[in-house]
């Protein structure tokens, strides 16, 4: 029920190949804000580490279903986003070859939508990830 899934976290959006987090952090905060002009109640950063903090868990991606419902009962979330941005290269116009976000149900560990975007330039995905998100959910309704 895509109804019931409207107060999400957003994970921070990891690069691979990449030596700081700066980019990715605006990449995180900006599907964030894209979540939220679509109408989705999105958990702040840090209320999300802190949690993390305390249950002392890593914010790499890699959580059980326990840790899930944990993650999902303090925050009161019903779903969790996670992603990643590959390949980054300077050198080859700032891009990044590939990056997904996905979306998973905090209560059954089920993952609810997986997106891929190939051969983007800079954050580019971010909306091009937005936007079919808006596709997938119009044809759950």
């Amino acid at each position: 029920d895509i109804n019931k899934h409207r107060k999400v976290a957003v994970m921070p959006i990891y690069g691979i190949d990449r030596k700081d987090g700066f980019l990715e952090l605006q990449a995180t905060d900006a599907f964030a804000a894209q979540l939220m002009g679509m109408g989705f109640t999105v958990v702040e950063r840090t209320q999300l580490q802190r949690i993390f903090n305390e249950l002392q868990l890593s914010m790499s991606g890699m959580l059980s279903k326990n840790d899930l419902n944990k993650v999902g009962k303090l925050l009161g979330i019903d779903m969790i986003v996670m992603g990643t941005a590959e390949g980054w290269n300077r050198n080859w116009t700032d891009s990044y070859k590939v990056a997904s976000i996905r979306f998973v149900d905090t209560e059954t560990g089920e993952l609810l939508i997986s997106i891929v975007v190939n051969r983007i330039k800079g954050r580019q995905y971010i909306p091009e990830m937005a936007d079919v998100l808006k596709r997938r959910l119009a044809e759950k309704r």
